[in-house]
């Protein structure tokens, strides 16, 4: 009886590295917005000295990934930090 495949992601299968500073948008947020963005892609986020740092199986545009955090969270009404 075959078995499937145990899936391993290596870090060298994170290829797309972005930064996003934590004044324009909380962990929660991000976390939710990046599996919006990104599907089924691999993603880790990581936060050193106020900023996260993405890294991600996928490509995406963090421009888009800003926009929404912003709308979502109402900052798009009030004057954001970014």
């Amino acid at each position: 009886m075959p078995t499937e495949p145990e899936i391993v992601v290596e870090e060298s299968d994170m290829v797309v590295k972005r930064e996003l500073h934590t004044k324009c948008v909380t962990a929660g947020r991000l976390s939710q917005e990046l599996k919006e963005l990104l599907g089924d892609a691999q993603f880790k986020v990581e936060m050193r000295h106020n900023v996260f740092n993405i890294e991600s199986s996928k490509d995406f545009d963090i421009g888009i990934l800003l926009k929404n955090c912003q709308n979502r969270m109402g900052l798009r009404r009030r004057k954001s930090p970014c």
